[in-house]
């Protein structure tokens, strides 16, 4: 089936993280909905498993409704597997059906556009070894060591540097700007990869996102979703960031130690853009990029904009219009 379950925890509780190695999804269930997965595999029917459940554990066995839910949810997934003959057709018919929705949804959306063009794994696994040592307790102590003289560069030349951001959105220095951020945020997504290789996680697409109509380079990494410990996948969506600020670093040094020309305005730019877009758009955490996954890894809360959204739905429904039915989503 190429189903992979890996055992997480959330603020104290234990869950199970469900990954279709198919469809690169995941899924999360409590712990109580896995045992009945469990008995699903030893038993015949959905009724005796339930029962089962029940026997051993009342207080906590899921309920008819979440049974339901739980079986549905697998079955649009093709996560489902009976011993009946004729099995694959449903399953074959699910998998069509995700990878309709899937298409369907990229090119319906015209703002967030994904382009797919390869499998970089192998080339990540075979480069790694060359950047490895930038991943480890040194290369941090290093990255902060060239941070602070960057700092202290700008800190010494802040007039010179300000005058000259003045005219950055001039017609002539656009087409800079743009190669600028585009070589700056492949690096960025490379950084991801690099890190989610790292921790053993696989990266199985790369390719162009149309973000409001700008071409931008992506890797998926969506696979350290399934990491155990959450630092490690904090540290995946932090690494774009630091690869960023490492890369804005270098340029100050180099715009610092450079004349009037064109290496000293690209030095600029990628200043600009490495530092200035990934601290207030990148971290944003209102916004569903890095800073966004890496403060719901941090707090321990997935599905946090869902679960935001609706705690804000509720919270107008309650003390804005009054209405003392609702209910919240805690």
């Amino acid at each position: 089936m190429g189903v992979e379950i890996f055992p997480q925890r959330f603020r104290g509780r234990k869950w199970y993280v469900i990954r279709d190695s198919l469809s690169g999804k995941f899924f999360r269930i409590r712990p109580e909905a896995y045992q009945f997965v469990c008995e699903l595999e030893r038993r015949s029917t959905v009724g005796e498993a339930w029962e089962k459940r029940l026997e051993i554990d009342p207080d906590n066995a899921p309920g008819q409704g979440e049974v339901v839910y739980l079986l549905s949810s697998l079955h649009r997934s093709g996560l489902l597997k009976a011993n009946e003959e004729g099995d694959v057709d449903p399953l074959a018919h699910a998998f069509s059906e995700e990878m309709f929705k899937e298409v369907k949804q990229r090119w319906s959306s015209i703002l967030f556009f994904k382009l797919p063009l390869f499998n970089p794994n192998s080339l990540l696994k075979r480069t790694y070894p060359y950047f490895a040592f930038l991943f480890t307790k040194i290369g941090m102590l290093l990255w902060l060591i060239l941070l602070g003289f960057a700092c202290l560069a700008i800190a010494n030349n802040w007039k010179e540097f300000w005058n000259e951001s003045l005219g950055v959105l001039g017609t002539a220095n656009l087409p800079w700007l743009f190669v600028v951020m585009v070589v700056v945020k492949v690096l960025h997504e490379f950084g991801h990869g690099y890190v989610c290789r790292k921790y053993g996680g696989e990266v199985p697409e790369t390719g162009v996102m149309l973000l409001l109509f700008s071409p931008l380079p992506y890797v998926d990494a969506s696979s350290s979703s399934a990491f155990r410990d959450k630092w490690q996948r904090i540290a995946v969506g932090v690494a774009g960031v630091i690869v960023e600020l490492t890369i804005a670093s270098l340029a100050v040094l180099l715009w610092a130690n450079t004349g009037d020309g064109i290496l000293h305005r690209l030095a600029h730019n990628t200043v600009l853009v490495a530092s200035v877009s990934t601290l207030f758009f990148n971290l944003n955490p209102l916004l569903r990029f890095d800073g966004y996954h890496i403060l719901s890894d941090w707090l321990e809360l997935p599905n946090l904009q869902a679960n935001a959204k609706r705690m804000t739905l509720h919270l107008l429904e309650r003390y804005f219009f009054g209405l003392r039915s609702s209910r919240s989503p805690v």
